[in-house]
């Protein structure tokens, strides 16, 4: 399907993968960068923590590798350094490391159209508690610190000889109360996860999409934290197996999270 490699760019703090399924030595690998900018950010008890300018710029390695035909296993790690720059004091405050890894497998459907179910765990690579002294709360954190589960189901169609394509995801994220090292006391609820993406090739090769996505809570508290984001990505043939891929996302709504935008930029490699 010409359309695919566009179901495989990245949103924020997640990869997207879509119902298309890799087959057995099928591999797709991005390198990426993602800047992410808010007037908000989450201390290290999770509550939500306004006066500052937070800048936040990823680096992540994500990759698909077919494992048997209509299974394949899915890699997310990132590297972040996140700034505060805080009104009240006029200081900056650093922290850099590694973010939120996942690893996931998806396994395609038997169904007359493109399906798929995907497991992915979520594993902190940073420890919430880590950060001490006075001025610890101003640091920005990069992840709530604990581990979670997600399971989805994802469904997509092909517009037959129109160069379109849609697909879209449903799935229930399971949040833990187990933290990578020191971590924190805060006790985040389970949630409702979505993703919706239409895309179009615009000329031979080049490929646009826009997508919506978010995470809908089951309860309301003060840490648990809910979203919609939405925005474009643009996919380039640099060469034979090498793409550039372009991304925008805006956060319109959110609660316990802050409000920002993101702009990724990422080299791929897909060998069918």
């Amino acid at each position: 399907m010409r359309c695919l490699p566009l179901t495989l760019l990245l949103l924020p703090g997640a990869t997207l993968a879509g119902p298309w399924t890799r087959d057995a030595g099928q591999l797709y690998a991005k390198a990426g960068q993602s800047v992410f900018v808010a007037d908000a950010f989450r201390d290290a008890t999770g509550q939500l923590q306004g006066g500052v300018d937070y800048l936040g710029v990823t680096s992540a390695l994500y990759l698909e590798l077919g494992l048997l035909d209509g299974l394949h296993l899915q890699v997310y790690l990132p590297h972040t350094a996140a700034t505060n720059a805080v009104s009240a004091n006029g200081n900056r405050y650093l922290s850099a490391g590694g973010g939120d890894a996942q690893l996931g497998l998806q396994a395609r459907l038997p169904l007359p159209f493109p399906a798929a179910v995907r497991g992915v765990v979520k594993a902190p690579l940073y420890d919430v508690g880590a950060i001490k002294g006075r001025d610890a709360m101003f640091f920005p954190q990069r992840g709530d610190g604990q581990v979670d589960a997600t399971a989805t189901l994802s469904v997509g169609h092909a517009f037959g000889s129109l160069p379109l394509y849609a697909f879209g995801e449903i799935g229930h994220q399971w949040r833990t109360e187990r933290y990578a090292g020191v971590g924190a006391e805060a006790a985040y609820g389970d949630g409702l996860v979505w993703t919706a993406q239409v895309g179009w090739t615009v000329m031979p090769g080049v490929g646009l999409a826009v997508a919506a996505s978010g995470v809908a809570p089951y309860r309301e508290d003060d840490v648990t934290k809910g979203y919609t984001t939405v925005g474009p990505s643009l996919y380039i043939p640099l060469a034979a197996r090498l793409a550039l891929e372009l991304g925008y996302d805006e956060i319109v709504q959110a609660r316990n999270s802050a409000r920002g935008r993101q702009a990724s930029l990422g080299i791929s490699f897909n060998l069918q």
